[in-house]
């Protein structure tokens, strides 16, 4: 079975991506890996957007997969979810990385505009 490759579709640089594919193709699983390793390398933090507040909450729930942390080289111990962050342990010190947010309340709540957000 092929799994997608996100690279060609980052690699255009464009603001809007969408992506129409078949189910069990990994969009999901490389959307996470990639937004992790990307921050791993680079400090580049992003968000993870559901439609509904019940999405979101599920989603952050099996978040870290154990298949997946073990492609990133991290342990369950390395990551952490509170709120609506997800943190990772970078030395001593927990750092958020990743946003989990509700598209149906986005445009209730505000942003504090962090610059290392870069990529939804």
């Amino acid at each position: 079975m092929d799994y997608i490759n996100y690279l060609p579709i980052y690699s255009h640089g464009a603001i809007i991506n969408f992506v129409e594919a078949p189910r069990d193709i990994g969009k999901t699983f490389t959307a996470q890996k990639w937004g992790i390793t990307r921050f791993m390398k680079t400090g580049e933090k992003f968000i993870w957007g559901r439609r509904t507040e019940e999405e979101t909450i599920a989603a952050k729930k099996k978040f870290f997969k154990k298949s997946l942390l073990k492609l990133c080289h991290l342990t369950e111990d390395d990551v952490k979810i509170k709120g609506k962050y997800g943190y990772m342990r970078r030395g001593k010190r927990w750092v958020d990385f990743v946003e989990f947010v509700s598209l149906s309340r986005a445009a209730t709540e505000r942003s504090g505009g962090d610059p290392d957000y870069k990529l939804m």
